[in-house]
C-alpha cells in the first residue's frame, strides 16, 4: 500500500488510531503508530476482531459487510476493552490501488460529555431496535439504523403507536403519560 511521504507523516503523527482493513478477510493491511500505541503487538495481517477486541470471530455489529455491499461509509462509537476507552470510529469505504477496503480512523471520545448526538450514535450501533419518542406528542424523534432498515419508508413525523403498532391512538398501556 503506497502512501505519499507527506500523507504518511501526517497520519503517523496523529494521536488518532488509523488502520486499513480488508473487507473479506478482516485482516489489517496497514496501521499507524497511534494504533500500535493503543494495541501493542498488533501487526499487518492480524485480524481486526482479534487484535482490537480479543475475539475469535468477527464482531456481531461489524459494519464491514454492509459497507462492502453498499459502498457507503459508517461512523459509530465503539468501546475498546483493552484501553478501557470509547472511540468514535469512522469506517470509510475506500478503493486504494483498485482494491476495495475499509479505512478506520478512531478518535478518543471518552472524555466528551454525553449529549443527544452521542447517545443517538450509540443507539445507532445497536443490533436491536432502539428509538426515542417525544413523551407529549408520541412522535418518533429518533430511530436507530436497525429500525430504519426494518421500516425503510418510515415517515419522520410518525407517531410511535401508528408506526410500531398500526394504531390510530395511543396504546392503553402506554407508559409515556406517567413520565
Amino acid at each position: 500500500m503506497n502512501i505519499s511521504t507527506i500523507e504518511e507523516f501526517i497520519i503517523e503523527k496523529s494521536t488518532a488510531f488509523s488502520s486499513v482493513i480488508d473487507f473479506g478477510t478482516h485482516r489489517i493491511l496497514w496501521l499507524n503508530s497511534g494504533t500500535l500505541n493503543m494495541f501493542p503487538g498488533t501487526k499487518k495481517g492480524d485480524h481486526c476482531y482479534r487484535a482490537f477486541f480479543g475475539r475469535d470471530t468477527p464482531c456481531g455489529n461489524c459494519p464491514l459487510p454492509e459497507m462492502k455491499a453498499s459502498g457507503q461509509s459508517v461512523n459509530m462509537p465503539v468501546w475498546f476493552e483493552g484501553p478501557k476507552r470509547w472511540y468514535k470510529i469512522d469506517y470509510q469505504y475506500a478503493e486504494i490501488d483498485g482494491y476495495e477496503c475499509c479505512v478506520c480512523i478512531g478518535t478518543d471520545i471518552t472524555g466528551l460529555k454525553s449529549d443527544l448526538h452521542l447517545a443517538q450514535e450509540m443507539l445507532d450501533s445497536f443490533l436491536t431496535l432502539a428509538y426515542i419518542v417525544d413523551r407529549k406528542t408520541h412522535t418518533l424523534r429518533f430511530a436507530n439504523r436497525t429500525l430504519r432498515r426494518m421500516l425503510p419508508h418510515m415517515d419522520s413525523r410518525a407517531k410511535c403507536y401508528e408506526l410500531l403498532r398500526g394504531r390510530r391512538s395511543p396504546c392503553e398501556d402506554c407508559p409515556l403519560p406517567g413520565l
